[in-house]
């Protein structure tokens, strides 16, 4: 018998107090780019959920100081 995995990837972009989630790169890449022309800082991450739970999370761009 197999196991059914569901696995799902989102893109996680966040600068100060600002989050959002894409289901696209392109998406994410866009505001991610105009995050850190507009806070100077921000981070774009790569998240793989399986069954709805976090597996792995990837920085995939980094501008600036850590964003808070």
């Amino acid at each position: 018998m197999t196991a059914m995995v569901n696995e799902e990837v989102q893109y996680h972009v966040f600068a100060n107090n600002c989050d959002e989630w894409f289901d696209t790169y392109a998406e994410a890449l866009a505001l991610y780019k105009e995050w850190t022309q507009g806070y100077g800082s921000a981070r774009l991450y790569k998240e793989v959920y399986i069954d709805e739970e976090l597996d792995v999370e990837n920085c995939l761009e980094a501008a600036g100081a850590y964003p808070w």
